[in-house]
């Protein structure tokens, strides 16, 4: 009797829900959290009350996703979990066991807040957090729906919007003057804009809309004007007047592309075009308008040589814990000084590589490289490499990064691969497999860029990570958007209770690292500790930088 009693006691201060019913859906038992939860009357939580009698007082139903799952054959252990929107707005999410006899025992718990997380950063991985607008990612999702669904044979349009003079205003006038820029701009598009057409902010100063009728190019030839005619109009920001103009790009699917990238990077070259013209105009993709092409053909041709003589070299940049107050890992970044043009930028190259299949054999030298020189660091010092579509792609990965730790003896849990959500976008289902065999190695995972691509949340549940890594865009947010630090603590506490260890990387100013520190992020990473530093230079910030 005093065992039963403790249990009841036990059961009691679960912080959960617990029921059990028997195999007529007759309860058997219940706490008083399970009562609370579902807002029941006491009589409703007595044994013996049936399970159809209790929904009826429940006033909610189940989510369409919880709805859509398999159920369990009868006479089988299984488990099942489920959950339940309430007519309040309440989320209610339910871990069903059921027994071989039929009976079953339930965790009820009110996962509101939690959901409500979620969609914030849901949302905030789907739009632009200045303007409001959807950003780049849900517009070249859109553009591949379209593509892929259109039946009736109408043309899609896409028009790449660049605000002119917006550099020489920002600079002239200050960041905060350019983002109430931005925003105004933004206003002035939604309204040029028709309900039937989508609108997304890309980059900086740079849109998109996109129009899909029959009447094209004259539906497009006419929107476009009416834009470059509203962007004629002075803006008036704090009595400052700001005289902007618009050039704008359009390219015609399926005519100018068959792929969201293709259409969208066509639209972008007639936009260059456009701007070359003078401004203040609108100009079609034309076929010639490749030229770019063959500029990249002439650096894809530097670049195959590049790591023959020796022109690429790799940079650290050290992660600190905030709680230690030391390094803990340093990230490894690529670099290329070319004998006559200086250095490259990776965002020029790097896509030249993996254009060109160049990709791999760099891939393969730079985790080489990465891991030799982590060897000679500290045993508790981690090195992170990051990865492109394709090396995750690439059939030799695994056995390049088994080979690696092996010839340069470093320990698996001291390496860390880094990738963007982007990167699980091109092939989820392989990238799943590739990342668990990684898993598999002692390798430890990390989503580079956190909370800017399209399923954040979904790929937290489904693939084994280790580590996310919040985008700097985040930070630059802190000194004047008074809720980027409740977001920055909202992903913080979702990395948290998914156990996963959270970096915040762009850290520029002794303001944002008090404000990451707050949201109880444990480690950091950006310029206000170090710039990226050759190899020999570690040693030397080991012993030196603390925070």
């Amino acid at each position: 009797m005093a065992e039963n009693a403790l249990l009841r006691i036990a059961i009691e201060k679960l912080p959960l829900g617990l029921s059990m019913f028997d195999q007529d859906d007759k309860l058997l038992l219940a706490n008083k959290q399970y009562g609370q939860i579902w807002n029941l009357p006491e009589e409703l939580s007595e044994p013996g009350t049936s399970f159809s009698v209790i929904m009826k007082q429940s006033f909610g139903e189940e989510t369409e996703q919880s709805r859509s799952q398999s159920v369990p054959p009868l006479g089988i252990s299984s488990v099942r979990r489920r959950e339940w929107r309430m007519d309040n707005g309440r989320h209610i999410e339910i871990v069903v066991t059921r027994l071989p006899d039929g009976r079953s025992i339930a965790l009820h718990e009110d996962v509101t807040a939690q959901r409500q997380a979620e969609a914030q950063i849901t949302y905030l991985a789907e739009h632009d957090q200045l303007t409001g607008l959807p950003n780049r990612n849900v517009m070249l999702s859109r553009v591949s729906e379209y593509l892929q669904r259109n039946e009736r044979g109408d043309d899609l349009a896409a028009l790449w919007l660049n605000l002119g003079s917006f550099k020489l205003v920002n600079d002239s006038y200050g960041h905060s003057f350019g983002d109430k820029l931005l925003c105004l701009a933004a206003d002035r598009l939604r309204k040029c804009s028709r309900k039937t057409e989508f609108l997304a902010r890309c980059d900086g100063d740079e849109f998109v809309i996109l129009q899909c009728g029959p009447q094209q190019p004259a539906s497009s030839s006419e929107l476009a004007q009416r834009l470059i005619d509203e962007f004629s109009h002075t803006f008036n920001i704090e009595d400052n007047l700001a005289q902007v103009g618009l050039s704008v790009g359009i390219a015609l699917a399926p005519g100018d592309g068959n792929s969201a990238g293709e259409l969208i990077k066509n639209a972008h070259l007639a936009m260059d075009r456009a701007k070359e013209n003078g401004r203040n105009t609108f100009c079609y993709f034309e076929s010639q308008m490749d030229a770019r092409i063959q500029s990249r053909r002439v650096m894809e041709i530097d670049l195959r040589s590049a790591l023959q003589r020796k022109e690429l070299h790799l940079a650290f940049q050290p992660l600190l814990d905030l709680k230690q107050g030391k390094i803990t890992a340093f990230e490894t970044l690529l670099r290329w000084r070319h004998p006559s043009k200086g250095n490259v930028s990776p965002a020029d190259f790097i896509s030249v590589a993996e254009q060109a299949g160049l990709i791999i054999p760099i891939g393969q030298w730079v985790l080489a490289q990465a891991c030799q020189v982590a060897k000679s660091w500290p045993s508790d010092i981690r090195v992170s490499v990051n990865l492109s579509p394709m090396q995750l792609a690439h059939a030799s990965l695994i056995d390049d990064v088994n080979t690696t730790l092996a010839d340069t003896g470093l320990d698996a849990s001291r390496l860390e691969i880094e990738i963007t959500e982007s990167v699980m976008m091109e092939d989820p289902s392989q990238a799943l497999i590739q990342l668990q065999a990684l898993s598999k190695l002692g390798v430890r995972l990390a989503i580079d860029d956190f909370g800017t691509g399209y399923s954040s949340l979904s790929y937290l549940h489904s693939y084994p990570f280790d580590r996310i890594k919040i985008d700097r865009s985040f930070v630059r947010d802190l000194e004047n958007n008074p809720e980027a630090q409740t977001i920055i603590s909202a992903m913080v506490n979702l990395g948290v209770n998914l156990n996963l260890a959270v970096t915040v990387e762009g850290i520029e100013t002794e303001q944002q690292l008090q404000a990451v520190r707050s949201t109880g992020a444990g480690e950091v990473q950006g310029f206000l500790f170090s710039k990226p530093l050759p190899a020999e230079h570690v040693v030397g910030l080991l012993n030196t930088l603390k925070v």
